[in-house]
């Protein structure tokens, strides 16, 4: 995930350098698929990496995918991990 982009404005970050943060988590796959994805499965997967960013964002950016939304789906996650 990325965060403090949002003190970048203007030219005046050239001068001000701010702090912009890249964390990166673990690596995850997407269930295979055989054949095409419906649409409820692309949702499905999108969903699941949304949530794997958040999971390495402040709280503060997580908006819909906050920590009691992923503390109850993390099951699933490790499922569809294969863990």
């Amino acid at each position: 995930g990325i965060s403090g982009t949002e003190s970048i404005k203007g030219a005046g970050f050239i001068l001000r350098r701010p702090r912009v943060i890249v964390t990166i988590g673990q690596p995850f796959h997407l269930p295979e698929r055989k054949g095409k994805s419906s649409r409820d499965e692309l949702l499905d997967a999108t969903d699941l990496i949304m949530r794997h960013i958040a999971e390495v964002l402040p709280q503060s950016y997580r908006g819909t995918y906050v920590e009691s939304q992923l503390s109850s789906k993390k099951s699933q996650i490790g499922v569809m991990n294969g863990d």
